[in-house]
């Protein structure tokens, strides 16, 4: 089993990861709460690709297309869920990677992520130290990003502290984030 050290102290490599993109600034109840929300949550891929369509707007694409670099590879990679059920991060990574023109990598493939508690099950004061530990189970797959651009995709950026800690196992691996896109929340991480 492969685990990521924590590194607070050391930045990412990138700048524009200090300024992710999000679809809306804040967390919205009112969504959170809708059928098609808790149907994604439970692993419903349909649902999850109506509240990207509701949430995600062409501006939003714009603003992320400036943080890339033309003509350099590029894959969307969702943030692993702590629940393993939770399809929102795949249908925001599936549609920014149609309109971008990058690759959709399925993280269920690459890692499982191995946390005592669903984050969501946690307040936001504990969730930046609850444990996890990232096991890799595909290192091809997970080389083959190592030469690209490579955008981490979000549900809800509460703390950041999950995105930023896969963040640094994907670099542990030798793959640099070139920035974070998520449905809502703070997009600095």
């Amino acid at each position: 089993l492969e685990t990521a050290a924590l590194e607070p102290h050391i930045p990412l490599k990138t700048t524009n990861h200090e300024t992710g993109v999000t679809g809306l600034s804040k967390a919205n109840q009112m969504i959170m709460n809708s059928p098609d929300w808790q149907a994604a949550k439970r692993g419903l891929l349909p649902e999850a690709q109506k509240v990207v369509e509701q949430i995600w707007t062409p501006e939003q694409t714009a603003k992320l297309r400036t943080k890339l670099q033309p003509g350099k590879g590029l894959a969307f990679v969702s943030v692993p869920s702590t629940s393993r059920r939770n399809v929102l991060p795949d249908a925001l990574g599936q549609k920014l990677a149609g309109e971008l023109g990058g690759a959709y990598v399925d993280v269920k493939g690459l890692y499982k992520v191995h946390a005592e508690d669903a984050m969501k099950d946690l307040s936001r004061a504990e969730r930046p130290f609850a444990e996890r530990s990232y096991e890799v189970l595909d290192s091809q797959a997970l080389a083959a990003l190592r030469n690209k651009q490579v955008v981490l995709t979000e549900d809800v950026l509460t703390t950041g502290s999950s995105a930023r800690r896969f963040a640094l196992e994907l670099r542990r691996q030798g793959v640099e984030v070139q920035t974070v896109a998520g449905l809502m929340g703070d997009a600095r991480l």
